[in-house]
């Protein structure tokens, strides 16, 4: 887009640090006066990779994690309007090579807000109509808002990717990046939302056998382990990073920082009983003998 022969460029970097060097590098080779950026490559609450002798770079300073940025050519007048400076929305007021005045802005729709646009965003639209401005505005509307007739983002597949992950490929910047949503806590609830559904049918696929189903069991594996209800063994989750309290006591003889887990199958690998939680250096056997398999025996184990 063009105001007064003032080439604009719009895009959404994907917190990538090789996206910011390609529009930076394209930036000066095409001349162009304004880039309006979403999601940076952020260090530090410092949108990186941008900045060349040919240009300013205008972010929310307070901001740990500003979401959007402003580059503009050195060679430009124009002034920061505070008052629209946020982690998500950035606005500047410049001046074209006609001598005209107008407004530049750059802002991010995050997924968890309740309205989109966001109320900011709104009340910078009415600023420019009471002051006459012209506003360009280049925004990451995020298609998956219910504002835009979304029923929601796929909440199942950004949990189980996220699950799967490690290293880099779990950070929320970078799962928030290959789905396009917001990585400001919207993750993290759909991450609580898919825990409490799968908790609400935990009686339904996580019980022990009743009286008459172990002695069902028990008959059923006579032949290779008499007396048998099912089969307990423990191991470990590792954890993604050391634990910031007591990590000494989570770090296992497989010298990694885990949680401990003892799961109980029957002879068609149903899972009948589960503890979780210890820290990874406790020992098998204390976790045994401090759950309510040993300490209730009578009930779990009686008339099988």
């Amino acid at each position: 887009m063009m105001v007064g022969v003032i080439e604009i460029a719009q895009v959404n970097l994907h917190h990538a640090a090789a996206a910011s060097a390609v529009i930076a590098s394209r930036f000066t080779a095409e001349k162009l006066g304004a880039l309006l950026i979403q999601e940076p490559w952020v260090y530090k609450g410092e949108a990186k990779g941008l900045k060349t002798e040919a240009n300013k770079v205008i972010w929310d300073l307070s901001s740990e994690r500003p979401r959007t940025c402003i580059v503009v050519r050195s060679n430009i007048d124009f002034f920061c309007i505070s008052e629209f400076l946020t982690q998500d929305l950035v606005a500047v007021q410049a001046r074209d090579t006609e001598g005209k005045d107008f407004v530049l802005a750059s802002a991010y729709f995050p997924g968890e807000t309740a309205t989109a646009p966001p109320e900011a965003v709104e009340r910078l639209v009415e600023h420019c109509k009471r002051h006459k401005l012209p506003l360009v505005i280049g925004c990451d509307a995020n298609a998956h808002h219910t504002e835009w007739g979304s029923t929601d983002c796929n909440a199942r597949a950004i949990v189980l990717y996220r699950l799967d992950s490690n290293g880099e490929g779990a950070t929320l910047s970078k799962i928030a990046g290959l789905f396009g949503v917001s990585d400001g806590g919207i993750i993290q609830n759909l991450t609580d939302r898919i825990f409490k559904a799968l908790l609400k049918h935990k009686d339904q696929y996580l019980f022990w056998p009743n009286s008459d189903e172990r002695k069902k069991l028990v008959s059923e594996t006579w032949g290779k382990l008499p007396n048998c209800v099912g089969y307990v063994d423990g191991t470990e989750i590792p954890l993604a990073e050391k634990p910031s309290q007591d990590p000494e006591a989570y770090f296992s003889r497989k010298h990694q920082y885990s949680v401990k887990v003892q799961a109980v199958c029957d002879h068609s690998l149903q899972i009948r009983h589960l503890v979780l939680g210890y820290p990874g250096s406790v020992h098998d056997a204390r976790i045994f003998s401090n759950c309510e398999l040993s300490n209730d025996a009578d009930v779990f184990f009686g008339g099988a």
